[in-house]
This record gives C-alpha cells, sequence and structure tokens, in this order.
C-alpha cells in the first residue's frame, strides 16, 4: 500500500507551496465528500487521492513550477504529465484505483477539453471530479509564482461561471453549500 507519508514528505522536500496545497485540498476534499454523501473507507480514500493528486509535479522541473511567466508549449506538456507520472508512480506503491483515478483524472474538464485524456461528464471518475473543485478553489486563492491569490468571493464566482463546463456543476453547488466550514477548517490549519 501507498506510504502517504513519504509522498507527503517528498511533495514538501521539492516544493513547501505544494505541500500546503495539498493539504489544504484534503480539507477541502474531506468536506465535500462528506457533502456528497461519501463515508468510511471511501471517504478516506477520496482524501488520500486528494492528498496526493499533484504526486506527479515531483518530475516536474523546479524551473516550471515556479516560472512567473507563461509556460512554452514544452513546458506545459511537462507540467501536464504530472497527472500521468503521479498515476504511474501511485500505481507501483499499489495505491486503490480512486487515489489512482484523481492523480490522473483531476485536471479533466466536464466539457471534455481537459486533460491527459479529453474525458467529458460522468466519464471523469467521481473522485477526480470531486478534486478538481476543490484543487481549483484552492490554486485561484493561493499565491502562484505568476499571479497574486484571488479573493474567496472571486474563485467562487469563477467556480459558478465555470460549473457545467470546467467543473461538475452539482459538485460546485454541493461546495458552495459546504465550503465555510471546510474554509473554517483551513484558516485554523
Amino acid at each position: 500500500m501507498v506510504s502517504l507519508t513519504a509522498f507527503q514528505r517528498a511533495v514538501a522536500a521539492k516544493d513547501v507551496s505544494t505541500e500546503r496545497h495539498v493539504e489544504r485540498v484534503g480539507i477541502l476534499a474531506r468536506s465535500l465528500g462528506r457533502a456528497a454523501g461519501v463515508r468510511g473507507l471511501d471517504l478516506e480514500n477520496l482524501v488520500s487521492g486528494a492528498l496526493l493528486h499533484d504526486v506527479g509535479k515531483l518530475y516536474v522541473p523546479d524551473s516550471i513550477l515556479g516560472k512567473r511567466g507563461p509556460l512554452t508549449l514544452e513546458e506545459q506538456v511537462v507540467m501536464q504529465s504530472h497527472t500521468t507520472r503521479g498515476e504511474a508512480m501511485l500505481r507501483s506503491e499499489g495505491a486503490s484505483v480512486e487515489i489512482m483515478a484523481v492523480a490522473r483524472s483531476h485536471h479533466e474538464w466536464w466539457n471534455g477539453t481537459g486533460y491527459p485524456d479529453r474525458l467529458a461528464g460522468f466519464e471523469i471518475p467521481f473522485v477526480a471530479r470531486l478534486v478538481a473543485v476543490c484543487d481549483g478553489f484552492d490554486a485561484m486563492t493561493s499565491e502562484r509564482p505568476y499571479r497574486a491569490p484571488l479573493s474567496v468571493v472571486q474563485a467562487l464566482e469563477i467556480l459558478e461561471e465555470g460549473a457545467g463546463s470546467q467543473w461538475d456543476a452539482g459538485l460546485v453547488e454541493l461546495f458552495l453549500g459546504s465550503s465555510l466550514r471546510a474554509l473554517g477548517a483551513i484558516a485554523v490549519a
């Protein structure tokens, strides 16, 4: 079985901002998962997937991860490979299907324009759709090398605007209803 702690340490050693990001996404995913009725081992797999969704970034050079400007086409390809590399890494460690699905598919878009497989709608595994909402929110509200963080209100508005195109509209609606409690937990963490 996957050593979650070992992978988290590896991510932390590479990039502290990614470590904090995955921790916040894990908190948000637990809250949204509960709101969606996910319980028991399924909830633990969901949270583990959230904590490991960016593990493939261990293979992305620091020069790309920390770049302050737009990525070149070649750099985008390398960045996008974190999904398939993460899945392969997790597979080699015996991760559950759900955890691997999150790593591979958290950048798929509801309308089929995401990556790596251009899945659409319900083709995207539920756990990946759920983590995508949490990941998107946290990415928008966190400082990035290439931009300042958005406000919580701005990020929630973007989630609403992207419901049904980038994200699962039902999960966005649940997130909007359950996010205040999770955001309080993040503020404490």
